[in-house]
């Protein structure tokens, strides 16, 4: 078990660039600095405890905090790999998966299982009446169906995946290896 002092002494800090993806563990203590701006997605979960509350008045939880922080952890770099010709995926886990994708109009694909959450980086989209533009994030429900896309626009969608119907599978008919394709999961685990 790691005392306060002990986790401070093992913090890694990474300068943030733009496009950088990371995978955090749960465990992992992590922090956002100063002047970032990021696109979090996380597995459900109702726990949160904070170490440091960066002068917003909200309540610390430090006992907690250590006693489920681990030190054998720490952020992965996901290397994002493209999985088919207008979209990149940026990373991939049983949770969610995500990618940035450039949409020039057409047809959004239907996912029965999953919503969808697209969140517009550049550019303006029209689905039926409703039009929405950069820094605009609309949830787009599994029973919907595919919807038709007017407009054009580079954007993020996240998803639940079946990791190996959409993304192990297509990224080997793509001639992705074994290896990269763990990677961009962040399981190290050929899927």
């Amino acid at each position: 078990t790691l005392d306060l002092e002990q986790l401070e002494t093992r913090l890694v800090r990474r300068a943030a660039r733009a496009g950088d993806v990371y995978l955090v563990p749960p465990g992992t203590v992590h922090a956002i600095g100063a002047g970032v701006l990021l696109y979090e997605l996380q597995q459900p979960s109702a726990v949160t405890y904070r170490l440091f509350d960066w002068g917003r008045h909200r309540e610390l939880h430090i006992a907690e905090a250590v006693a489920v922080a681990r030190s054998d952890t720490e952020a992965l770099v996901i290397v994002p790999v493209r999985l088919r010709a207008e979209s990149d995926l940026l990373i991939a886990c049983p949770y969610f998966a995500l990618e940035r994708r450039t949409i020039d109009g057409g047809q959004m694909e239907a996912l029965p299982e999953s919503c969808r959450v697209l969140t517009l980086l550049q550019g303006a989209l029209t689905i039926g009446d409703v039009s929405f533009a950069a820094g605009d994030s609309v949830v787009l429900p599994a029973e919907l169906g595919p919807q038709t896309l007017t407009g054009g626009a580079t954007a993020l969608i996240a998803w639940v995946p079946d990791l190996e119907r959409d993304i192990a599978a297509p990224l080997r008919d793509a001639g992705v290896s074994a290896a990269r394709i763990a990677q961009v999961t962040g399981s190290g685990v050929v899927v």
